[in-house]
């Protein structure tokens, strides 16, 4: 199952959802779609903040968010309302890709740099800094990020492979009396990967060692 979370203040349930099932379900054999839509209807960001974060300890395999959640907050760039967002998402799912959609997307990020001129060259390097930090896969226009979610679901980043993998199996229980995983669930593993805990980072460690000494064994 190929499983994505929308952010929007409209409903596009017949847009951006139905395209994306229907692209899911033609495009990848097997996988089923589950698209999910959050409608945002209050103007309280914490209420949103609050869901999100809930939202993200599940398995998602892309979030979808749009510039204009806020249209009438002013006070910052309309750009770092759903950054601070995905910020927070990120608290928890660091495997997700992750893409903020506009019809004015270009314009969004010409005002983050445009704050140069106002000698405010710190605060866009902070900024830049932020963003940068969130792994964000694309800045999409809103006509194409149903395009580039697709695409891009066809070459997942790393540490998605690895979630994906674990929760195919996710029944499986760690063996060896010496493990510090020992009896923990391949689910439970996918949700420290996840997170990116300690423990998800040594999973992704592991993951990657044998999976080269597998290779070279192969071509040995």
């Amino acid at each position: 199952m190929i499983r994505i979370l929308i952010v929007d203040d409209e409903d596009v349930t017949n847009s951006h959802v139905r395209k994306l099932q229907e692209g899911i379900a033609a495009n990848f054999d097997g996988e089923q779609p589950h698209v999910e839509l959050i409608r945002v209807d209050s103007d309280d960001s914490a209420v949103l903040r609050s869901e999100l974060s809930e939202r993200a300890k599940d398995h998602w395999d892309a979030l979808l968010i749009d510039v204009n959640l806020y249209p009438d907050n002013e006070s910052l760039p309309r750009l770092l309302v759903p950054c601070q967002l995905v910020e927070e998402f990120r608290k928890s799912n660091q495997s997700a890709m992750v893409f903020i959609y506009s019809g004015l997307i270009e314009q969004h990020l010409e005002k983050i740099f445009s704050l140069r001129e106002e000698e405010k060259s710190k605060l866009v390097e902070r900024h830049i800094r932020q963003i940068l930090a969130l792994g964000i896969a694309a800045f999409s226009a809103v006509n194409k990020v149903v395009d580039d979610t697709l695409n891009r679901l066809h070459n997942p980043p790393p540490l998605l492979l690895i979630e994906r993998e674990l929760l195919a199996h996710g029944k499986r229980k760690v063996r060896g009396e010496v493990s510090p995983l020992k009896d923990k669930t391949f689910f439970e593993l996918a949700a420290e990967v996840r997170l990116q805990s300690n423990i998800g980072r040594e999973i992704v460690d592991c993951v990657t060692k044998h999976g080269v000494s597998a290779l070279v064994d192969l071509n040995t």
